[in-house]
Parts: structure tokens; sequence; C-alpha cells
């Protein structure tokens, strides 16, 4: 789980998201926010505003916990590794 988050967009949680598997936007296929959602407060807005991230590799989506949120993702690819909680 990433460190405690501040006041940072969407896009920026994201991005940072995707270069942790060296991914960026234009390996981006498909994504549920629009243009206004990408620039909004990721911690004012994440319980309010879902997402799924498509790219070339993974599929990204919001996590929560009583600690807080982050971005998850997954290998779009069966690569044998298991998905815990």
């Amino acid at each position: 789980m990433p460190a405690e988050l501040s006041q940072e967009t969407f896009r920026a949680i994201l991005s940072a998201a995707m270069q942790e598997h060296s991914e960026y936007w234009p390996d981006v296929i498909a994504c549920t926010l629009n243009a206004s959602q990408l620039e909004s407060s990721f911690d004012k807005y994440v319980e309010r505003i879902g997402f799924t991230v498509l790219t070339t590799d993974r599929v990204y989506f919001p996590v929560a916990s009583n600690t807080g949120y982050w971005v998850g993702s997954v290998s779009r690819h069966p690569d044998g590794i298991p998905t815990f909680i």
C-alpha cells in the first residue's frame, strides 16, 4: 500500500500506480474516468467516483481499507500470481 495520500488528482495517483509497472498513459486502452474526473482530488472523490483503467498489460481499480484508499492492479494476462485480500 502506498504512503498516505495528499490532495493529488486521480491522474497523478493513477500515473504513479502505472509507473510502478513501467506503464504510462499511452499504454491506456480504456478509462472509465472523463477528463474532469481525472483532474479531481483522489482523496475527496474516490468514494463517489469508481474507476477501471485498462492498459496493455494491467487492469487498475480503486482499493479501500480502514487505513485509506489507493490504486490496485492485476495483470490482464494469466501469470500464475494469485491476488490476495
